[in-house]
């Protein structure tokens, strides 16, 4: 629960904070965890603080497995805009990655456990309209849940 109260304050900062140079985008996509390997629906805010640097914060839920696991991600990232032309980018990434596994032992209860990495990485973004982008993205987390996480997905301009 803390953790959704701190998403949700850095959303409004987000749009406290807004100046004329700044752009926010939304939107989600599909993600694929190797080391989890399993799909994940993911959320994803991005904002623009000028040229050449961005604020990313995205969310991922991994659909349940049969066994009884179930996972999630939550990734603050930073991004430096390698191009950013002609409405198609590619950037560098690297930030925090907040990953929460949990386990249903039966009459035995839960068990759950989060750990904490690094990102490593990069994407691309690809204007459709002034107003929608696509966007691919790979990065690698390094920390207790060591894995390579690509995804794929839109975003939408606020």
């Amino acid at each position: 629960m803390k953790l959704v109260n701190n998403l949700c304050v850095l959303v409004a900062l987000l749009f406290v904070t807004n100046t004329v140079q700044a752009q926010l985008k939304v939107g989600g996509g599909l993600g694929f965890g190797f080391d989890v390997e399993d799909l994940a629906l993911q959320a994803r805010g991005v904002y623009g603080i000028n040229e050449q640097f961005r604020g990313e914060a995205d969310f991922s839920y991994y659909l349940e497995d049969t066994d009884g696991l179930s996972y999630w991600e939550f990734n603050l990232n930073g991004n430096y805009m390698i191009t950013n032309s002609g409405g198609f980018n590619i950037y560098a990434l690297a930030g925090l990655n907040f990953f929460h596994f949990s386990v249903d032992l039966g009459p035995f209860g839960n068990s759950s456990d989060t750990d904490t990495g690094l990102n490593i990485g990069g994407g691309a973004e690809m204007g459709l309209t002034d107003s929608v982008n696509l966007f691919g993205e790979a990065k690698f987390v390094l920390g207790g849940a060591d894995q390579l996480f690509v995804a794929v997905g839109a975003l939408f301009s606020l």
